[in-house]
Formats: structure tokens, C-alpha cells, sequence
């Protein structure tokens, strides 16, 4: 019989895909994110058409986001009882990053292939979503045990003696 380690990303996808609880957790994110991002994106168009600059404008309304949607991630969406100073953190670590991310993306977009700011905005805001929740789930709102990438018994003992 020869033993072979599974690929951990493999088993961190399976363990998404069957678990209710993400699932559920998945379906919470979905439903306040598209009326956050609708509402942002409304805010954002406004700020536009005020002539701010869309760099500027996505910035005001991550800052805005941030504070919004982690009162709804942590009480609505994940149902986090955790009252952690740590937790407001890695959120904001989270979208920090996803706020550099549209920046580049955004800037990138617009000026070097010339795409209308509000069509490369609405597309990146759709493209970001999985990571956001996937961050969320098992890095900022991640309870005992959500963490199935870190599962070191991760072995397969199928396969021939």
C-alpha cells in the first residue's frame, strides 16, 4: 500500500463545497453584498459624476464599506458572537488589500486598455467577491476547526501495496 498526500487545496475546495454551514454562510454574503455593492456602487457613480476622480471616489467608498459591512459580516452573515479588537483588524487587513487590489485593477483598466471606469469598476467589484468571502470565513470570522487547509492528517492511504 503506498501513501499519497493529498493536495490541501483539494481537500480545503471539498470541504467548502459540502459544508451547510458556508453554504449558508456563502448564500448571507451574496444577498448583503449585492445590496452593499449596489448602494456603493450608486455612491461611487454619484461621486463620479461630481467629477472626483475614480481612484479617489473608490476610496471613499471602501472607507465607508468598511465600517458598513463589518457590523453586517460579523452580526448578519457569520452570526460572530467574538467581541475581538483583533477581529476589526484582520478585517481591515482584508479589505485593505482588496481596496490595493482595486486600485491596480481599476488603474490598469481605465488607462492602460481604456475601459470605461464604470464598467471596470462594477466588473472588479463582482471578481473580488469569492476572495472577500473566503477571507472572511476562514481567516476574520473563523471559528475552532474552520480552518480545513491546516488539516495535517491530510494523507490518502488508498492506492496498491
Amino acid at each position: 500500500m503506498s501513501i499519497v498526500p493529498r493536495p490541501r487545496w483539494r481537500s480545503f475546495a471539498k470541504t467548502i463545497a459540502s459544508d451547510d454551514r458556508t453554504a449558508i454562510q456563502a448564500a448571507r454574503f451574496l444577498l448583503t453584498g449585492l445590496k452593499s455593492n449596489f448602494l456603493y456602487f450608486i455612491i461611487y457613480l454619484i461621486l463620479t459624476a461630481l467629477d472626483v476622480e475614480p481612484l479617489v471616489a473608490v476610496t471613499l467608498v471602501f472607507v465607508l464599506g468598511l465600517i458598513y459591512t463589518f457590523w453586517f459580516s460579523k452580526n448578519l452573515v457569520f452570526r460572530n458572537r467574538q467581541g475581538s479588537p483583533k477581529q476589526f483588524a484582520r478585517y481591515s487587513l482584508v479589505y485593505v488589500l482588496a481596496w490595493l487590489l482595486n486600485l491596480l485593477l481599476l488603474d490598469t483598466a481605465t488607462k492602460k486598455f481604456g475601459v470605461d471606469h464604470r464598467a471596470a469598476q462594477f466588473l472588479i467589484a463582482m471578481a473580488i467577491t469569492a476572495p472577500l468571502f473566503l477571507a472572511q470565513r476562514f481567516f476574520v470570522f473563523a471559528s475552532r476547526g474552520d480552518n480545513p487547509a491546516s488539516d495535517v492528517n491530510n494523507v490518502d492511504t488508498r492506492g496498491s501495496s
